[in-house]
């Protein structure tokens, strides 16, 4: 039997991009959480370690609280990897599925739209440009 309710594949691509955008916000959180946890972990250890124990028990305590330290920056490197394939695949449904311009995801990308719309209009722009600091090629 037939279903009643069959989704156009504009629909379903229009589900697909709003399920990969909610999830590309949801690594978004948990990537800028992170960073808060570590800091709170590594502040109990310090004050645990410095305040109640000596010797080895001090430094055990603090190579476990190395190694959570370790483990969250090994989660925030695979969250700011999935968050990438996200952005990957929003730009390719933007372009290839929804007929619409990419929108730029990487420092580059993003120079190069900005020097395509702004260059010859406005002055800031090329200023920053001519004098920025080298560091933004980090992506």
């Amino acid at each position: 039997m037939p279903r009643k309710n069959r989704m156009t594949t504009n629909e379903s691509v229009l589900r697909q991009y709003d399920r990969l955008a909610e999830d590309w916000r949801h690594f978004n959180t948990i990537a800028w959480q992170l960073p808060s946890v570590a800091i709170a972990i590594i502040a109990g250890v310090l004050g645990v370690a410095y305040e109640f124990l000596e010797g080895y028990p001090r430094v055990l305590f603090l190579g476990l609280g190395s190694a959570f330290i370790f483990a969250l920056a090994i989660a925030l490197a695979k969250h700011r990897f999935f968050m990438d394939a996200r952005s990957q695949f929003l730009q390719d449904l933007e372009s290839n599925r929804l007929n619409i311009d990419k929108f730029p995801i990487t420092t580059p990308e993003t120079e190069h739209y900005l020097e395509k719309k702004l260059a010859t209009k406005d002055p800031l722009f090329n200023f920053l440009k001519k004098y920025r600091p080298q560091f933004v090629y980090c992506m």
